[in-house]
């Protein structure tokens, strides 16, 4: 996962590279809250309901990431390497 444009403190443009899932060059993630436990897609990381996650964001058709999640916490850890 690159980060690579912040639209806001809410919006990411994200490149996402998975064998099963394909390739997305400027995906947009959308902070929000998680709605069920989960397991961070950057870091392994457990994710409890209610803490701020970063997801696929798409109008109309979902993308096949739809699903995945990301800590925020993890975003930002990610973009001062």
């Amino acid at each position: 996962m690159e980060i690579v444009e912040r639209h806001s403190e809410s919006l990411l443009s994200v490149c996402w590279c998975d064998a099963t899932l394909g390739r997305y060059g400027a995906q947009l993630w959308k902070l929000t809250k998680a709605r069920c436990r989960a397991v961070c897609a950057l870091s392994g990381a457990p994710i409890r309901r209610g803490d701020a996650v970063y997801r696929p964001w798409a109008r109309g058709h979902a993308p096949a990431n739809a699903d995945w999640v990301v800590l925020a916490s993890m975003v930002c850890a990610h973009e001062a390497i």
